[in-house]
């Protein structure tokens, strides 16, 4: 199945997948892999869900319109612990703290426009760390789409980083 503008698929690699993908000219994607618990994703099969955006309900945040991706109110049920992906569309230069779980380890992409992320001029690709906040502050110039991953800092397994 193709995925159109605003859908999200999940990838499951589990005991091993082969992955290949082809892109369309001019397609924009953000793309990012987690860690599931890496002996316990070796025990799943491979497998993966495609979700259309019409299944994500957006809901106002302030000047923003605000997605849960996975966790929250997504029909997303990820096997990485704690994992929250939200998107976040900032307009007409407005400010919104995004609130996020204590004791995580959050990062905040924009992908488009420009926006002050936790005190961090950001221009489109740039990432900000966020740690030991409850919320992540973001201030649109204009436009701002931006998203948002938080994973527990200290899952309860040990994670592939630390091997």
């Amino acid at each position: 199945m193709a995925l159109t503008s605003g859908d999200v698929q999940v990838i499951r690699s589990g005991s091993g997948i082969s992955h290949n993908e082809k892109v369309a000219k001019g397609t924009r994607a953000f793309q990012i892999w987690f860690d599931p618990g890496y002996h316990a994703a070796l025990h799943r099969e491979p497998s993966y869900t495609d979700y259309r955006a019409g299944q994500f309900v957006a809901y106002a945040n302030g000047p923003a319109t605000t997605v849960d991706l996975i966790g929250g109110s997504s029909p997303v049920r990820a096997v990485t612990e704690g994992l929250s992906v939200r998107r976040t569309v900032i307009e007409g230069g407005g400010t919104v703290d995004l609130p996020v779980a204590n004791g995580t380890y959050t990062v905040a992409c924009l992908v488009d426009g420009s926006a002050t992320i936790a005190g961090h001029a950001s221009s489109v690709n740039d990432a900000v760390i966020v740690t030991g906040s409850a919320a992540v502050a973001i201030h649109a110039v204009g436009r701002a789409d931006v998203f948002v991953v938080s994973v527990p800092a200290v899952p309860s397994y040990r994670p592939v980083r630390q091997r």
